[in-house]
């Protein structure tokens, strides 16, 4: 399910600067240099890398299940520990979205605090992801056996 609704995910983001963009548009010609706008489309652009970033990491997930599948529950199964980044950015997303929304509403007039509003944005999910402690790795005959 996933998988599916990550593909919706580039179609939302382009809608997003579409209607921005219209939105803009009967303002004058000066805004698109305004710190809210840099800081907006400086987030879509993070958003865009992360979403594919993190459609490339499921992809390579669901082959391996595949593999995994296909030998059998007899094989022994490789510890499925998520990469500290696959973890972090969806909280990390949430982030940027926030401060981008932050941004929009207070409407910074110098791009460098817009985007140190999105900096932050970032900074602090990514450091509260990094004091989680790790999760211990999880096998999946043991998830079987849960079932």
């Amino acid at each position: 399910m996933l998988s599916s609704a990550a593909k919706v995910f580039p179609v939302c983001l382009a809608v997003f600067v579409i209607t921005g963009s219209y939105m803009l548009s009967f303002g004058s010609a000066h805004v698109w240099g305004s710190g809210y706008v840099v800081a907006g489309l400086v987030g879509v652009v993070l958003l865009l890398a992360s979403g594919v970033f993190l459609a490339i990491k499921g992809k390579g997930l669901a082959q391996l299940l595949e593999r995994l599948s296909a030998n059998g529950l007899d094989q022994p199964v490789p510890p499925l520990v998520p990469p500290t980044l696959v973890v972090a950015l969806p909280v990390i997303n949430t982030g940027i979205a926030l401060a981008v929304v932050f941004d929009m509403v207070t409407k910074p007039a110098s791009v460098a605090v817009a985007l140190g509003i999105v900096a932050i944005g970032i900074a602090i999910p990514a450091v509260a992801v990094m004091r989680r402690p790790a999760a211990a790795p999880v096998k999946a005959r043991e998830m079987a056996k849960e079932r």
